[in-house]
């Protein structure tokens, strides 16, 4: 998908105006965050291009910087999390048929590493009906701060949190939260592909 196609997708997909994604996406391809095309045969844009556009979009103060939180936010750590354990299951064994990763490996991937891979994961068929499952992932951003990624299946649930070293960046007490749908993370992953696939 090129990047006119893209900036109208994204705007149906998450409820923007496209005028408000226009302004995000040239902020972050003017700072080299997507690739600018020229001629005629633009280049595609990648699933990372659009994880970092819903990052500086949903997560910026202002829109015409919103290259400035989403080159943060993608490098953005796990900090920790708060697990309500499945009776009967296996936590890590869960994690990775929700979310691509389990407890051990999220702790090395950055905050864009685990969109990419929960993006690709919930691309797969059984995820084809996200209202009907008993299973959910959304992604909590809070404007300016840190990020949280939950998801609940079967009566358990777990947050993931990722925030950045800088001091008031990724930080908590942020006033305004957007929310980040499964139906959102879906599309990602249907319509995109990622730059590289991640290592094991």
């Amino acid at each position: 998908m090129k990047a006119k196609e893209m900036i109208l997708a994204f705007a149906e997909a998450t409820g923007m105006a496209p005028e408000e994604v226009k302004v995000a996406d040239r902020a972050l391809a003017d700072a080299g965050l997507r690739a600018k095309g020229r001629g005629p045969t633009p280049p595609e844009v990648t699933m990372q291009d659009v994880i970092r556009l819903l990052l500086g979009a949903y997560g910026s103060r202002y829109l015409s910087r919103a290259n400035e939180y989403a080159a943060d936010a993608a490098r953005f750590a796990f900090l920790g999390s708060e697990i309500e354990p499945w009776p009967g299951d296996d936590i890590d064994e869960v994690m990775r048929d929700l979310l691509g990763f389990d407890s051990k490996q999220v702790k090395y991937l950055t905050l864009l590493d685990a969109f990419v891979e929960i993006c690709r994961n919930l691309s797969r068929a059984k995820f084809a009906d996200l209202g009907g499952v008993p299973t959910s992932v959304w992604v909590n951003i809070d404007r300016g701060g840190m990020i949280e990624i939950a998801f609940n299946a079967n009566g358990g649930g777990g947050k993931l949190y990722f925030s950045g070293a800088v001091e008031g960046i990724g930080q908590p007490g942020v006033e305004v939260r957007a929310h980040v749908s499964p139906i959102v993370l879906r599309w990602i992953g249907m319509n995109f592909q990622p730059e590289a696939a991640l290592t094991d």
